[in-house]
């Protein structure tokens, strides 16, 4: 009963876990995330999904290096996530991404667990959630072709555990076995996994001078499998720049990867990897009570070790991009498993327990601040830039996709075009096989086409201008030279959708009164759609009928408008993971809680210590800033950068584009009375219309400012300026 119990309760600590995993990525996702393909990505398009998709893909293509990793698994899941969903879509792999990393930290904590005793399951978790979910990583996160570093560690642990700790032989073993083969195929690196192996059967027979048979023949198969991997080893000539080129260099990098998370400070290696030195001591004493919990210890960190010094070599001059950091991190978590290990030392257990409660709180905070630290320095120097120029990318790829004009790519900033080379970018988005796959905002729409006889009450581009539509779209809308006296129906030309989904962007004024969108099918039925929320562009989501369709669009009301934008195509998964990565902070609230009422729950009931009342007050601490930072969501966000991007070029007097940015502000907030005063004053001042168009436009975002605060001083300003 008692066994039931415990086991019970590590689940509930385990779907704490998952779940504030989950939701920090998903929320990362959503704030950071972009739905175009990168750089890499657009390369697995061109040289893997297009061949397949026109039939012409050969089974070695599977296997073929990607730079110098031979990702089959990246190119299985993404082959599958494909044709699941018929649409290539990134943030459906990003999410697929975050469920998998949070799956692998919780079965990482199951091992943890199992092996030093099967007890501390909450301070396990609590460790582990702070240490997955924090974004130090974030490169992982919100760039979809970045599972191989997820199947990298899964395969290598599983090889780790199955072939050093398992019984030669064995189930276990042999599971080992595979997923040591299998690990080649996740990275270059993959094969480090099975030279652990070979180096624990090493420190087994030092310790217990001899080497057994079983040993000796987990050692054969370990260095067999490490031959493929080298036999496999791929080197590319262009990447030998990023290359240590002297002794000094490398032990340079290496020093500082050993001292992650203070990478910057080499120097505090040692202080991060005492516990991992004392477990080694304990262990060659033969102090250490549970053997296999120490040889786990041993394994994580060999396998870092060599990881580290991988990096150091090959990427010297690139180890402090955040994409290594989940790999970097497994060093901190070996010294993590250390200390529980220590619990049970035979010569540790000689010290006051307060001491080395105490001791132990001060290390594990003295980790968990340089892992906050590197999160910071993510953040802002990769995830909050990155996000920045990915809506220039975003509106460059749209350009494009509106024009076919080359110079809508060429000629950009590097980082305003989501491909190294904007030719390359031009011939893939050409391709008609990697047209009919492109994700939905960087697709051909439907055509959007009112059938004749035209009806006078919609025009193109017929919204109100403090209501802007996103730059390079099509619209349709009723309100015209009148205002939103016009009234009228808009009736589309048939539409046909191989895809489950389709999304019709809408936008109506403050009323819906007397408006209507119908989806009309072949054979004269119609559906009534839900015009949704008032005031804002958004999507209305719908399955089109087989057979094709029209949109009827009605404005009967001389107070009201209504406009529609091109429809977008989507496949039932892409819809899915849009709404989920909505989802991220409920999902991060709800573990966060999961881990304070587990914890209430030991400290009520006196099981608990100084760490769990620590916890505690962690945990609520971080529920508090969790609920308050709820506010920034994507949308937000998105218009805080396009209003950068405003600032940065009035201050070189581009005027144009500044107001473009501010629009593209707009459309994402068209709440935000700041922006409809600048767009108000950069219209009257530098507008290249005449100039009674353009005090009536500025009127008119002078007036929807004062509408939303009829107090905000910069409004007030704008409206004595404009005499009205």
């Amino acid at each position: 009963m008692q066994a039931k119990h415990f086991n019970w309760s590590l689940g509930l600590w385990l779907a704490a876990l998952f779940l504030t995993i989950l939701g920090a990525k998903l929320w990362v996702i959503q704030l950071y995330g972009t739905n175009l393909p990168y750089w890499d990505e657009w390369d697995e398009a061109r040289l893997f999904f297009r061949p397949w998709l026109e039939g012409q893909l050969p089974w070695s293509a599977w296997f073929a290096p990607h730079n110098e990793h031979r990702i089959l698994f990246t190119r299985l899941l993404d082959a599958v996530e494909l044709k699941l969903n018929g649409q290539w879509d990134p943030r459906l792999q990003m999410v697929i991404n975050a469920l998998m990393h949070a799956g692998y930290a919780c079965g990482l904590a199951i091992g943890f667990w199992f092996f030093t005793g099967k007890k501390q399951a909450g301070r396990i978790g609590f460790l582990f959630a702070a240490l997955f979910a924090l974004p130090y990583a974030g490169e992982n996160t919100v760039h979809s072709f970045q599972s191989q570093m997820y199947f990298l560690g899964i395969f290598s642990m599983a090889a780790m555990l199955g072939l050093g700790l398992g019984r030669a032989g064995g189930w276990a073993w042999g599971g080992g076995l595979l997923a040591a083969g299998l690990a080649i195929f996740t990275m270059g690196s993959g094969f480090l996994a099975s030279a652990v192996v070979v180096g624990l059967v090493i420190v087994r027979s030092l310790k217990q001078r001899r080497c057994a048979r079983p040993d000796r023949l987990t050692a054969a198969v370990a260095l067999a499998v490490v031959g493929l991997g080298l036999a496999m080893n791929v080197s590319v000539d262009k990447h030998h720049q990023f290359q240590a080129k002297t002794a000094g260099i490398f032990l340079g990098a290496w020093g500082g990867n050993l001292a992650w998370p203070f990478a910057d400070w080499p120097w505090l290696g040692p202080l991060t990897c005492l516990p991992l030195a004392l477990l080694v001591f304990e262990y060659f004493r033969g102090q250490v009570k549970n053997t296999r919990a120490a040889e786990l210890v041993l394994l994580l960190a060999g396998w870092s070790l060599l990881q580290d010094a991988a990096l150091a070599y090959s990427r010297a001059s690139l180890s402090g991009s955040s994409r290594y950091f989940d790999t970097l991190s497994i060093l901190p978590l070996a010294n993590l498993a250390a200390l529980f290990t220590l619990a049970d030392s035979g010569g540790l257990r000689q010290w006051p327990g307060a001491l080395r409660r105490s001791m132990a709180v001060v290390w594990v905070g003295f980790l968990l601040i340089g892992f906050w630290q590197v999160s910071e320095t993510t953040l802002a120097g990769y995830l909050q830039r990155g996000r920045a120029w990915a809506l220039l990318e975003e509106e460059n790829v749209r350009a494009f996709i509106r024009t076919d004009n080359p110079a809508q790519l060429n000629g950009k900033f590097e980082q305003a075009v989501p491909y190294p080379d904007p030719n390359g970018l031009v011939e893939i988005l050409r391709k008609p096989s990697i047209l009919a796959i492109l994700p939905p905002d960087c697709r051909r729409p439907l055509p959007l086409a009112n059938t004749p006889p035209a009806d006078g009450g919609f025009a193109r581009d017929g919204f109100a201008p403090e209501k802007p539509n996103q730059a390079f779209t099509e619209t349709w809308g009723s309100f015209t030279t009148q205002g939103a006296a016009a009234t009228g129906t808009f009736l589309s030309d048939p539409l046909e959708s191989r895809f489950p989904r389709v999304l019709l962007p809408v936008c109506y004024g403050d009323q819906a009164t007397g408006l209507q969108v119908r989806m009309v099918t072949a054979d004269g039925r119609k559906t009534t759609l839900p015009i949704g929320p008032a005031g804002r562009w958004h999507e209305l989501v719908f399955a089109p009928p087989p057979g094709g369709f029209r949109l009827e669009v009605t404005d009967a009301s001389p107070t009201a408008w209504i406009a529609i934008g091109a429809v977008k195509e989507a496949g039932r998964f892409s819809v899915t993971a849009q709404s989920f990565t909505r989802l991220g902070g409920p999902i991060l609230l709800a573990g966060l809680a999961g881990f304070m009422l587990l914890t209430g729950r030991k400290l009520f009931s006196r099981e608990g210590d100084l760490p769990e009342g620590l916890i505690l007050i962690v945990v609520a601490g971080v529920l508090v800033g969790v609920g308050q930072a709820r506010k920034l969501d994507d949308s937000t966000y998105a218009a805080k950068l396009q209003k950068a991007w405003a600032v940065r070029a009035a201050q070189t007097s581009d005027w144009p584009a500044a107001q473009a940015h501010l629009r593209a502000a707009l459309w994402f907030r068209p709440d935000d009375p700041e922006a409809l005063c600048q767009l108000a004053e950069q219209t009257l001042a530098h507008s290249e219309r005449p100039a009674a168009e353009a005090q009536q436009l500025a009127a008119a975002y002078c007036r929807a400012a004062l509408k939303l605060r009829p107090e905000f001083p910069a409004a007030q300003a704008c409206r004595q300026r404009l005499n009205f």
